[in-house]
């Protein structure tokens, strides 16, 4: 499900919205948003697969085309 290491094998998501929407995130969203993804990114493969299994966290695939 997720490979080990940190370098280009696992991307996270934790805020999204369109452009047309919303202005920028501020500083102080930008700085939590940070914090939130060293949180993420220091679990566990077996923490993150418990997350996907009990929905707290989406995974979604990535399937590179030719």
């Amino acid at each position: 499900m997720f490979k080990n290491g940190r370098t280009g094998e696992r991307a996270i998501f934790l805020f999204g919205f369109a452009k047309s929407d919303r202005d920028n995130i501020d500083p102080r969203q930008t700085a939590d948003l940070k914090a939130a993804a060293q949180d993420v990114l220091a679990l566990t493969e077996a923490v993150l697969e418990e997350n996907v299994a009990a929905q707290t966290l989406l995974e979604v695939a990535y399937v590179e085309e030719n």
